[in-house]
């Protein structure tokens, strides 16, 4: 930040700049409302930050791999935690994706029935590359220390922003989808402790009998019915989630950060001049659209948070272990009630009877044609993908070097009075995640004579950093 403003540290500036950083934090989805506590009392420096390039800048001070993971385990064995976690885009900023197939590096893979058979559009580069990275993983084990274990490194405290807790968000997710960070589930650091969380995973598969029914009749979508705008795979999550992403392009032309390769739009602070339309709108967005899969993987999560004494947890913050619960799983079946030929049949036996029963059945049918039966409990779960497992540290942005980067970026020297004003950007940028966006205000607020200074900025590079 001081890089950026091109101004000396002094005690008002570092006040700034750090408002300026908490906003930014809060630049996350549901909270962008939050952004407005922080941004308010920097407005003035607002339109100084017009060019800065937000998208890089909050890439530049997010933390990194090395710094955030310790050691980690995928069926007992050492992995790389930097080689399987994987940058990965959702609507609270960056975070760090494992078995994500929406990740940075996976986003080119296609899930073809959503389970398990991966596929790259086109199909002739699929055959003539090697796209392993593309293979979901499975696991046969169930019980604690059998799947995903992770041991993440204590925080800086001079790196805070004071915002939260320290701890980082966990969000489990298909492979396929886009991690939905309402569903997040915070960690707290603390020492010798565990947080384990236990799947529960079911399926349902349809017949070509649902298949040959319409959309309206069905009520759901197979993957190969419905394309997408920015995504490989459609899901529901992923329908919901670009629905929300076109509400915003069309309401104020732009895209959050960390959606910033959808298109060429950037997102600015500025907020549009009162008046403008679709801003004071307070309807739901209509994504009636966006219909479940036909095909589902559901999973539910059982957490348990406890003492534990594994060595390696006594010089890290965090032991997260994430396993089956149990060695089977519930599958379910949906078909058609009955078909056009029961119909003849009944009709035949009966020309009175079988003809009021057919108006009736008929009747349920259009009503509700679908029928879902128990196949079995105990389907083997190593034929269900392990599921995506999410890391976003809870506070997005390191203060001290957003504040360097921003003074950079703006050509002023870091002084007390501009590290104030910057911390207000930040803090802006920190609450910038869906569905809080207006909470960047309280923040943005504060340093509107920056803003503008920072509108060429690309945050997805600067929160890398």
């Amino acid at each position: 930040m001081l890089k950026y403003l091109n101004v000396t540290r002094n005690e008002t500036i570092e006040r700034d700049i750090t408002y300026i950083l908490k906003a930014l934090a809060k630049c996350q989805f549901p909270f962008f409302f939050r952004m407005q506590e922080f941004l308010g009392p920097v407005r003035h420096l607002l339109p100084l930050f017009n060019d800065l390039n937000l998208t890089e800048f909050m890439l530049q001070v997010m933390p990194n791999c090395m710094e955030l993971f310790g050691y980690c385990f995928w069926l007992g064995q050492t992995l790389n935690c930097c080689e399987v976690f994987q940058l990965q885009r959702t609507e609270a900023g960056f975070c760090y994706s494992y078995n994500s197939l929406t990740s940075e590096e996976n986003k080119d893979c296609f899930v073809g029935d959503g389970f398990s058979k991966v596929i790259s559009l086109p199909r002739e580069e699929w055959e003539k590359s090697d796209l392993t990275k593309c293979e979901i993983l499975h696991n046969s084990a169930s019980g604690t220390a059998t799947g995903l274990e992770v041991f993440l490194k204590r925080s800086k405290e001079e790196e805070s922003l004071g915002l939260a807790k320290p701890g980082i968000r966990v969000i489990l997710h298909g492979s396929a989808q886009f991690p939905e960070v309402g569903k997040k589930t915070f960690v707290p650091e603390e020492e010798n402790c565990s947080f384990h969380i236990e799947i529960t995973p079911s399926m349902t598969e349809s017949s070509l009998g649902v298949r040959a029914l319409s959309i309206a009749q069905r009520k759901c979508l197979f993957p190969d019915e419905a394309n997408l705008k920015y995504f490989r795979t459609y899901t529901e999550e992923n329908c919901l989630m670009e629905c929300r992403l076109d509400y915003i392009e069309k309401i104020c032309g732009c895209h959050p950060y960390f959606f910033s390769n959808i298109t060429l739009a950037e997102l600015r602070i500025n907020r549009p001049p009162l008046g403008t339309q679709g801003f004071e709108m307070m309807r739901a967005i209509d994504c009636s659209s966006c219909l479940p899969t036909c095909q589902i993987i559901s999973r539910a999560f059982d957490y348990v948070y406890t003492y534990d004494n594994n060595p390696y947890s006594w010089n890290h913050s965090i032991y997260l272990d994430v396993y089956y619960k149990a060695p089977g799983a519930v599958k379910y079946n949906q078909h058609v009630a009955f078909d056009l030929m029961d119909l003849v049949v009944n009709k035949l036996t009966s020309a009175i009877v079988a003809g009021i029963f057919v108006s009736s059945a008929w009747h349920k049918f259009s009503q509700s044609p679908i029928v879902v039966n128990v196949e079995t409990t105990n389907y083997a779960i190593n034929k269900i993908p392990f599921p995506a497992v999410t890391i976003c540290p809870a506070n997005h942005v390191k203060r001290r070097l957003g504040e360097k980067l921003l003074a950079e970026y703006l050509n002023l020297t870091l002084d007390e009075q501009l590290e104030g004003k910057l911390d207000h950007v930040l803090g802006g940028l920190s609450k910038l995640q869906y569905p809080y966006y207006y909470r960047v205000d309280e923040h943005f607020n504060n340093v509107n004579d920056l803003l503008h200074q920072l509108a060429n900025m690309s945050v997805s590079e600067f929160m890398l950093k």
